[in-house]
Order: C-alpha cells, then sequence, then structure tokens
C-alpha cells in the first residue's frame, strides 16, 4: 500500500484522494485509526510529565491551600526539579517526605535530584527502590543504565536500557 500511495502522490493526487483511492478511507477515517493506533501504542509508556509554568503556579496555588495535598506537593517538587530550581524543588520535596516518604514518585524524584546534583551512588540507591517496588519510568531505566554502565555493570545496564525501551 505504501508503494501504491508514493506513486499517487507522484501523480500529484491530493491526500484526500491517496486515501480514498489507495486505502478506501476518507482523511477524518484515517485520522481517527491513525489516533487509536498511537493510543495503543503509547497507552503503557510511562514517564513523568512536563510540567507547564500554568501547572506549576495552579498547584502551587492548591499546596498552598492544602499543605497536605501529596499531588499538588509532588507536582510542584517535580516542576522546580525539571526546572533545575533544586533549592525550591528539596524545598517542597521536604514537605511530602513529612506526608509519604514511600511515595514511589518522591522515590523516583529522590532519585533524579540525587542525579542531577551528580552523586550517582545516591541516584543509583532511589532508582533501585523505585523500581524493586515494581515500578516502571522510561528515563529512571536509562538514567539507571547510565550509571550502572559507568560502574561497569553492562549486563545490568543493558537490563535497564531494554526496560527503558519497552516503557
Amino acid at each position: 500500500k505504501i508503494i501504491e500511495m508514493l506513486v499517487a502522490y507522484g501523480e500529484e493526487k491530493q491526500t484526500p484522494a491517496v486515501l480514498k483511492d489507495v486505502l478506501g478511507i476518507t482523511p477524518k477515517e484515517y485520522d481517527e485509526r491513525f489516533a487509536k493506533w498511537v493510543g495503543e501504542y503509547v497507552k503503557d509508556y510511562r514517564m513523568v510529565p512536563r510540567w507547564s509554568k500554568k501547572t506549576l503556579k495552579a498547584m502551587k496555588a492548591r499546596a498552598e491551600d492544602d499543605p497536605k495535598d501529596l499531588e499538588a506537593l509532588i507536582t510542584v517538587a517535580w516542576a522546580h526539579t525539571q526546572r533545575g530550581n533544586t533549592v525550591d524543588a528539596m524545598t517542597w520535596l521536604g514537605k511530602t517526605l513529612k506526608l509519604d516518604a514511600d511515595d514511589p514518585r518522591i522515590v523516583l524524584l529522590r532519585a533524579e535530584l540525587a542525579r542531577q546534583a551528580k552523586r550517582p551512588d545516591h541516584a543509583k540507591k532511589w532508582y533501585l527502590k523505585f523500581f524493586t517496588a515494581g515500578e516502571r519510568d522510561a528515563f529512571g531505566h536509562l538514567h539507571l543504565a547510565k550509571i550502572l554502565e559507568e560502574e561497569g555493570d553492562y549486563e545490568g545496564a543493558k537490563a535497564h536500557y531494554e526496560a527503558g525501551r519497552e516503557c
């Protein structure tokens, strides 16, 4: 079908005509099927979202209204971590630790902060705790793989590179 589509495009047909002639569907049907396929393809991906300024502001307000709102506290700590604001991230991390130090999101956050601080020994400890608990995170696996590789643990590194790819 791909070759047929390329030939049709080579004949200067427009996309709606190519889709109709080659695949027998409309552009709308194609978009719907593609969106469904992408949704299925990425449904098991596990990674921390990149938080926007708008979300940071909203979560900070929420956390200030309710200092026990763990979701808001973790989001604010992660948002600061993602921006490289280590002092702010550590301040908000401290607030989360008082509520639930074993929450996997906090464990992963501690690993990331240690990694950013160039403390691979601490980062490794927190990543291993996170993954031993059965959690998954694409970037976490990749970061731990790099640490293991630098330590000479090539088999362990390979396992985490592969696990990261599966996230």
